[in-house]
């Protein structure tokens, strides 16, 4: 693999990537990518020497608490034109190119494993993007039927952690970008991806951006979700530095049980009890400046909010 730092924005990209037209909103002409230059293969894992450190500063007794997350299969590929995540020659088609790379993700994910980790979530906001129009119109144009390519990535995700052993919780979390002081980049329902993705996805939990129902849209998609798959609500925002009600937060995650409980066929106390969570919408530092909560103190309170409405819901909640 070889990293091209001077790719230029928009033209080297797919122009209507939802991350490059806001790139290029702000005036940035370049932007990385990641290309194969010749065929992937695992040579050395990549993020077992955080892991090793982790494991110097914290109790082996509480590694089973400890979750990494890694970026999705996905990512690459989905910026770049069709045909050009690997250079001429090198790979025959798409298919080609996630094996190999699926093969990486599984030897990583293999040693993580060996070297005692139990706790992984993949990140891929990209993924929402499928909702965008914009985004599915641009596909098309481009001769690129949106939900062949979207099944083309579940699948991806799935070869990469087919051989996961059945003591290691993979979760994958999605959302529409974590910017502050501007749009996301994917606004609407999950309705359009719910009933592929949920579904055929072969993660254990759902991590879902449920902060803002005018970008996220309403509980409903989560009818697809089938028994036996974990949902983790992002119903607190790290956007916004406002304190969300603890009550209003409630009522909004027995609506999430009620709207999972309606394609499951149980009740929606049995979805609360052994299906949900709740959880931060994201991180509060995706960016370095101009993040949505400033301070420290209130970063603490959203987490002891988050904290505070699990104990409400849930008698195991820590």
């Amino acid at each position: 693999m070889e990293v091209f730092s001077e790719l230029s924005v928009p033209h080297d990209f797919r122009p209507y990537f939802p991350t490059i037209l806001a790139f290029s909103k702000m005036g940035l002409n370049h932007a990385s990518a990641v290309v194969a230059t010749s065929k992937i293969k695992h040579v050395k894992p990549v993020y077992l020497p955080t892991w090793e450190m982790i494991k110097k500063i914290v109790p082996q007794k509480h590694w089973k608490d400890c979750k990494m997350t890694i970026p999705s299969i996905s990512w690459l590929h989905m910026w770049l034109p069709k045909g050009k995540a690997w250079s001429s020659g090198v790979y025959a088609s798409d298919r080609e190119y996630f094996d190999d790379l699926a093969s990486a993700y599984r030897a990583e994910l293999k040693a993580l494993y060996d070297a005692g980790l139990r706790s992984v979530q993949v990140d891929d906001p990209n993924l929402t993007f499928f909702i965008s129009d914009e985004f599915r119109e641009g596909l098309q144009g481009d001769g690129i039927e949106p939900d062949v390519l979207l099944d083309l990535y579940i699948w991806a995700h799935n070869e990469a952690i087919k051989d996961v052993p059945a003591d290691m919780h993979i979760g994958v979390h999605l959302c529409r970008g974590n910017n502050p002081h501007g749009p996301s980049y994917a606004q609407g329902s999950y309705e359009k991806i719910a009933s592929r993705l949920f579904p055929r996805l072969n993660y254990a939990t759902y991590f879902l951006e449920f902060d803002n129902p005018e970008v996220s849209g309403h509980f409903g998609p989560l009818r697809h979700v089938p028994k036996g798959k974990n949902v983790v609500l992002g119903v607190v925002s790290t956007k916004i530095a406002e304190l969300e009600g603890k009550e209003a937060l409630m009522r909004r995650v027995r609506d999430a049980a009620e709207a999972m409980a309606q394609g499951q066929g149980r009740s929606a106390e049995e979805v609360l009890q052994d299906s949900l969570a709740v959880s931060p919408q994201c991180g509060f530092a995706s960016h370095h400046v101009s993040r949505g909560v400033e301070t420290e103190e209130r970063m603490w309170e959203k987490l002891v909010l988050v904290r505070d409405v699990a104990r409400a819901l849930w008698d195991d909640a820590i």
